[in-house]
């Protein structure tokens, strides 16, 4: 019996096609292809993300720039009001100069405390605003850090002067250091004028005691106690006045 014959040669192979043979292949193309155009779209939401920040802070820039220019449109005026505080209150305190010590200069120990009553001018108030506006814009850490300090000195200045209004017993080294500090405070608000008027971008390059000698001068201090002081602390290397960073006088 032919066993072939009756079961026949078997099944016909099926043909599947080309895709059914690289299904795996395409099923990978696909995903890769997927993979990409997630990559892309993840690519454009991030730079998009990213200009959109550039641009807030292009805008942030732009609006500051415009504040500041605003704020030291009015900071000549501001620190003029800064200046004749200073050189009232220094002329003040020079005025009440114990006539003991105007006539005998030389014989007075400068630790002898003098009845002294006068009433200075208070700080313009008005100014601070102006004042703390500029700090809060300038890219310029040593404008800023020269504003905090004139703030500084005229915070200290005004304490120790308030009492004299009432009368308060002050010694010529007192009465010496409260002169000195108002012409720190002028002379620290005249090396803020060139940044004002937009003459450059920081402050002046002349030193600072020179200018308090040229304030103490205007002032019409001509008190051998007040220029010895000023003297002693420049040869010193002090800073001009901050009174706040050290002990009282």
């Amino acid at each position: 019996m032919n066993v072939t014959a009756y079961i026949g040669s078997g099944p016909t192979p099926t043909e599947h096609g080309w895709f059914y043979d690289y299904q795996t292949f395409i099923t990978g193309l696909l995903a890769l292809a997927a993979a990409l155009i997630a990559a892309e779209i993840a690519r454009r939401q991030l730079k998009a993300a990213r200009d959109q920040l550039a641009e807030t802070k292009r805008q942030a820039d732009r609006d500051r720039a415009g504040k500041l220019r605003a704020a030291r449109a009015s900071l000549p005026t501001v620190l003029s009001a800064v200046c004749d505080y200073a050189e009232e209150t220094g002329r003040h305190l020079n005025g009440v100069w114990p006539l003991e010590a105007k006539l005998y200069p030389s014989d007075i120990n400068v630790l002898t405390t003098y009845r002294i009553k006068v009433t200075t001018s208070a700080f313009p108030a008005d100014t601070l605003q102006s004042l703390e506006r500029v700090v809060e814009l300038t890219e310029s850490s040593a404008v800023a850090d020269r504003i905090e300090s004139v703030l500084r000195e005229v915070q200290v200045l005004g304490a120790r002067t308030r009492k004299l209004g009432v009368g308060d017993d002050v010694s010529i080294d007192n009465l010496s250091a409260y002169i000195l500090q108002a012409a720190s405070i002028y002379a620290r608000a005249e090396s803020l004028f060139e940044y004002a008027r937009r003459q450059s971008d920081g402050l002046a390059t002349e030193p600072l005691w020179d200018r308090v000698f040229a304030a103490l001068s205007i002032m019409g201090v001509r008190r051998e106690n007040v220029l010895a002081m000023a003297r002693r602390e420049r040869e010193h290397g002090d800073t001009p006045g901050e009174a706040d960073t050290r002990a009282a006088y």
